[in-house]
C-alpha cells in the first residue's frame, strides 16, 4: 500500500503542500507579526523610556548611549531580535514556496505527458488489433465547430482536437456526459440464495440500464459491465460511469449489473453464474428496452475483468450454466478486460513479487475462493482466464480488449502481459484465416482504477473502447446487412 500511495503523491502533493504552507503562514506568521506590532506600539507610546530609541533605525545595539536605562537597551535588543527572526522567516517561506511551486510545474508537466500520450497509445493499439477508429463518441466533437472553421485543414482540426479534450477539463464534464442518458433503475434479474450454504434466505439481484434519449439505436447492440471490488465488495452504481456515459452515447445499450459478493458465495462457480443469469436475461428481455439481446459485449474491471474475461472463454460450457437455465446462449461477440486479475494460481509469482508476505494467496484462498490451493488446484485454474484459454478442447474464444496500467500495485501488469501471451498462442494454433481482432493496451504511468475519474486519459479510453466494440459488431452483423 505504501507504493500505491507514493505513486499517487505527484498528482496530489502540490494541494497538500500549499495548503501547508497557507497554514503556516497563519498559524505562525500573522502572531509574530501581531506580537511585533504590539512591541512597536508599547516603545512609540513612550513606554518604559524608550520612545526616542524606538522611533529611530538603529544599526547596533551599542549605538545607544551609554546613560540610557538598562530596560530600554533590552528592549530595542528584543524588537532587533523579532525584526532578524521575522526576515529570515519571510526568507525561509518565500524558499519553500518557490520550491513548491516548481514541483507542482514538475508534476503538471509529467501528469500532462502522459495524459496526451495516452491518446497515440489507444491509436497504436488500435491499429495494430486491425479496428477502425471512429471516435464516435468523442465529446470534441461539441467543441470543434466552436473552435475551428468547417474550411480548416485537416492537421488543424487535429491540433484543436487534442486542445479542445483538455479544455473538457474545465467544463462540467459529467453534465455533458450524462446530457440525454435516462437510466432505468434497480431490475431484479435472478434471485438467488444468500450464501453458498443456506437455501432460505434469498437476494435479488438487480441491474441498471442507460439509453441514450436520442442516439439509441433500433435493436441496439448491448454492453453488458461488471463492476470490480475484489469480488467482496462494489456496486453497479458507483464504477466506470465515464466509460458507461460513453458508450450510451455511441447508441448502444448500457446494462450494469450487480452479483453475489464473497466470502457468501465462490467465485467459482457462484459468481460466474450469476453474470451468465444476467446474460439469459438480456437474451429474452433486452427488446423490452429496444436492445437486441444477441448481439451482447462484455465488460469488467479488476475483479469484474476476471469475470468478463470468464464469461469470454466458458461460452455455454456446461459446468457453468445456470441451474434454472441450463440451454440459454451465454456467448458473447467480445469482451473488454479493464486490469483484472487473470491468474489466481500465481504461476509466474506476479503477485508474490509484488507482496512477498503473501497476502494475495490468503486473500483468494480464504475469502474469494474458500478453499486450499493445494487441495483443489483444478478450482483455482477454472477460475483463471491464464488457465482457462490453455485447456487443449477450448474453442477459439471471442475478440477481447485488455488494458492495463503500468504502476498497477493491486494487479501487476505481469499478470496481464502474461495472458495476452497466451491468447495469441491460441490465436497462433488455430491456423484461422481471419484471427478474432483482440487488443493490448499497456498505459504508462496509470495506477489501478484509473478511469473512475474524469481525464483526457478516461475519454480517450472510452473513445478506444468504442471503437472496439463497433468494430467487432460490425464484423459480426456485416453478411446480415449486405443481404438486406
Amino acid at each position: 500500500m505504501l507504493s500505491f500511495f507514493l505513486s499517487m503523491l505527484p498528482s496530489e502533493m502540490c494541494l497538500q503542500l500549499l495548503i501547508l504552507q497557507v497554514w503556516a503562514f497563519v498559524k505562525t506568521v500573522k502572531p509574530m507579526q501581531e506580537g511585533l506590532r504590539k512591541v512597536i506600539e508599547r516603545i512609540e507610546a513612550g513606554e518604559d523610556n524608550a520612545s526616542v530609541q524606538a522611533e529611530r533605525p538603529l544599526e547596533n545595539a551599542s549605538d545607544l548611549e551609554p546613560d540610557r536605562d538598562e530596560a530600554s537597551r533590552e528592549i530595542v535588543l528584543s524588537v532587533q531580535s523579532r525584526e532578524f527572526e521575522m526576515t529570515t522567516l519571510n526568507l525561509g517561506i518565500r524558499a519553500v514556496g518557490g520550491a513548491i511551486g516548481l514541483w507542482g510545474i514538475i508534476c503538471s508537466s509529467k501528469m500532462l505527458f502522459y495524459q496526451l500520450l495516452s491518446k497515440f497509445i489507444f491509436r497504436s493499439a488500435l491499429n495494430k488489433g486491425s479496428i477502425t477508429r471512429n471516435n464516435s463518441v468523442s465529446l470534441v466533437r461539441w467543441l470543434l465547430p466552436f473552435l475551428a472553421p468547417a474550411s480548416a485543414p485537416p492537421y488543424a482540426k487535429r491540433i484543436v482536437a487534442v486542445f479542445a479534450r483538455l479544455l473538457l477539463l474545465f467544463l462540467p464534464l459529467p453534465l455533458l456526459l450524462s446530457h440525454n442518458i435516462l437510466k432505468i433503475p434497480s431490475i431484479t434479474y435472478t434471485t438467488q440464495p444468500k450464501t453458498s450454504r443456506s437455501q432460505s434466505r434469498l437476494q435479488r439481484l438487480k441491474l441498471d440500464i442507460y439509453y441514450h434519449q436520442k442516439r439509441l439505436r433500433k435493436n441496439a447492440p448491448v454492453f453488458m459491465y461488471i463492476h470490480g471490488g475484489g469480488w467482496v465488495t462494489g456496486h453497479r452504481k458507483f464504477q466506470s460511469i465515464p466509460l458507461l456515459y460513453q458508450i450510451a452515447r455511441a447508441g448502444w445499450l448500457v446494462v450494469t449489473i450487480n452479483y453475489r459478493l464473497a466470502p457468501r458465495v465462490r467465485l467459482f462457480p457462484e459468481q460466474i453464474q450469476d453474470c451468465k443469469r444476467a446474460i439469459a436475461w438480456i437474451r429474452e428481455n433486452a427488446h423490452k428496452h429496444g436492445g437486441d439481446g444477441s448481439n451482447i459485449v462484455v465488460c469488467g474491471d479488476s475483479a469484474g475483468g476476471n469475470l468478463a474475461t470468464l464469461l469470454a472463454l466458458t461460452a455455454n460450457d456446461p459446468v457453468l450454466q445456470p441451474e434454472e437455465c441450463p440451454d440459454v446462449d451465454t456467448s458473447v461477440l467480445g469482451c473488454v478486460n479493464l486490469f483484472g486479475v487473470m491468474d489466481l494460481m500465481d504461476s509466474h509469482d506476479q503477485y508474490r513479487d509484488m507482496d512477498a508476505s503473501g497476502g494475495f494467496h490468503k486473500f483468494i484462498q480464504k475469502m474469494v475462493m474458500k478453499r486450499k490451493l493445494s487441495k483443489h488446484p483444478e478450482k483455482f485454474k477454472k477460475a483463471s482466464p491464464y488457465w482457462v484459454i490453455q485447456e487443449a478442447d477450448r474453442e477459439q474464444p471471442c475478440p477481447i480488449m485488455t488494458i492495463h496500467g503500468s504502476i498497477d500495485t493491486l494487479v501487476p501488469v505481469k499478470d496481464s502481459q502474461l495472458f495476452m501471451q497466451a491468447l495469441a498462442d491460441k490465436r497462433a494454433s488455430a491456423l484461422s484465416p481471419d484471427p478474432p481482432n483482440d487488443v493490448y493496451v499497456q498505459l504508462p504511468n496509470a495506477h489501478h482504477a484509473f478511469n473512475y475519474l474524469i481525464s483526457p486519459r478516461t475519454l480517450w479510453l472510452g473513445d478506444a473502447v468504442t471503437d472496439f466494440i463497433e468494430h467487432i459488431y460490425n464484423k459480426q452483423n456485416a453478411p446480415s446487412r449486405h443481404r438486406l
